[in-house]
């Protein structure tokens, strides 16, 4: 009886044994505890949330990157590509222009060889007329020289 009335007095005083005081401490913690818990726990789905909103964005970010590059790599091949055929269409063009011009040429010589076996036939020829021409001369200046003999003997 006497602790009751210890524990009478001491509760009437507003005190509380240790055991209580420890057990209500314990209590306050973890009402602290769980309403942090609780708010950890709400914060998780936000948390959560926005960590897959930024890994999306993210993602598209890299699939717009990627899409961007693929776009300038077929870019660069077609042209690419344009210019391969360009240079092998200017390639063809000028092994036309080759043929054509080599064929040219060949005809070219053959006509030079020609003219120069004409050439050479003709200034034999011309060379032969001369010939011929001083021979007439001669023969002519032999002819008349013979009439004047021949008139003054008659005359």
């Amino acid at each position: 009886r006497i602790m009751n009335d210890e524990v009478d007095s001491d509760e009437e005083r507003g005190e509380h044994p240790p055991s209580y005081k420890q057990n209500n401490m314990y209590g306050k913690i973890e009402t602290v505890r769980m309403q942090i818990n609780k708010q950890i726990d709400n914060i998780k789905p936000k948390t959560e949330k926005i960590r897959q909103d930024q890994q999306n964005d993210m993602i598209r970010k890299f699939n717009s990157e990627m899409i961007k590059l693929k776009k300038k790599l077929e870019e660069q091949k077609s042209f690419k590509g344009d210019q391969e055929g360009d240079l092998k269409e200017r390639e063809n063009q000028m092994q036309h222009n080759l043929q054509v011009i080599t064929q040219i040429a060949q005809r070219i010589d053959n006509e030079n060889r020609l003219l120069i076996k004409k050439n050479t036939e003709l200034k034999q020829e011309y060379s032969q007329q001369e010939k011929n021409r001083e021979l007439l001369v001669r023969q002519l200046v032999l002819q008349k020289n013979e009439n004047k003999t021949f008139k003054e003997e008659v005359g």
